[in-house]
C-alpha cells in the first residue's frame, strides 16, 4: 500500500468525499490496506482524523492537498492529451444528463410542494424507474470516463449497486441520502472528479 497509486488513491477519495474511513475508500476505490495508508499520510501531515457531527472520518489538510494536486497534475501528463480530449467529451456530454438528474432528485424529494414522505408507492416508483432509464443512458458514459483514465473504472460498480439497492433491496436512502454510496452521493463524486481531473473549477450552476 506504499506505491504512488495507491496514495494518490486514498488522497483522491479525500478530495472527492471529504471525509471518509478507510473502509468506505476501499469498498469505492477498490485498494487494499487503506487504514495503514491513512495513518502514514496522516503521520506526514496530509490529512488528519476528525470525528465531526457529519461523520468520523480523515479529512486533507492543507499540504494533502498539494500533494494530491501534484499527483494529478502528473496523471494528467502520463494519460497524455488524447485521454484528456477524450474525457472533455464525456463532461461535455454528462452536463445535460446532470441536469436531467438534479430534476429527478428534486421531484424525488418532494412531492406536491411538500417534502416527500415517501408514503406513496407509485409516485416514487416512477421516480425510480425515471432513474433507471437515466441510469442506461448515463451508464455507457462513465464507462467511457473509464477507458480514457482509469481511476473512473472504479464508479460503475458503484452506481449498480446504489440501483440495486435502491430497486432489488427496495432501500429507499440510496436514492438521495448523504454520507453514504447512494446513487446522488457517486453522482455528485463523478462530477467533482470529472471538474479535478480535466483541471478545471465547479461553475455555481453546476452546483
Amino acid at each position: 500500500m506504499d506505491s504512488v497509486d495507491d496514495e494518490f488513491l486514498v488522497l483522491h477519495a479525500l478530495r472527492m468525499k471529504g471525509i471518509a474511513g478507510p473502509d468506505a475508500i476501499e469498498a469505492a476505490w477498490g485498494v487494499d490496506g487503506a487504514e495503514s495508508c491513512l495513518s502514514r499520510l496522516a503521520d506526514e501531515g496530509l490529512c488528519q482524523f476528525r470525528d465531526l457531527p457529519r461523520g468520523a472520518g480523515y479529512l486533507l489538510l492543507p499540504p494533502g492537498r498539494e500533494r494530491h494536486a501534484e499527483l494529478l497534475c502528473a496523471l494528467r501528463e502520463e494519460v497524455g492529451d488524447e485521454a484528456h480530449t477524450a474525457l472533455a467529451g464525456v463532461y461535455d456530454r454528462f452536463m445535460p444528463l446532470n441536469d436531467d438528474f438534479k430534476a429527478l432528485c428534486e421531484k424525488w424529494q418532494m412531492r406536491a410542494g411538500a417534502l416527500n414522505d415517501h408514503s406513496d408507492h407509485d409516485y416514487d416508483g416512477a421516480r425510480i424507474a425515471e432513474l433507471e432509464d437515466l441510469h442506461a443512458r448515463f451508464l455507457p458514459l462513465v464507462m467511457r470516463a473509464g477507458r480514457a483514465v482509469g481511476h473512473f473504472t472504479a464508479y460503475p460498480p458503484r452506481f449498480k449497486n446504489a440501483l440495486e439497492k435502491l430497486t432489488d433491496d427496495g432501500d429507499p436512502d440510496y436514492f438521495t441520502k448523504p454520507l453514504m454510496d447512494s446513487y446522488h452521493t457517486v453522482w455528485f463524486e463523478f462530477h467533482e472528479d470529472l471538474i479535478a481531473t480535466l483541471g478545471r473549477e465547479r461553475q455555481a450552476h453546476e452546483a
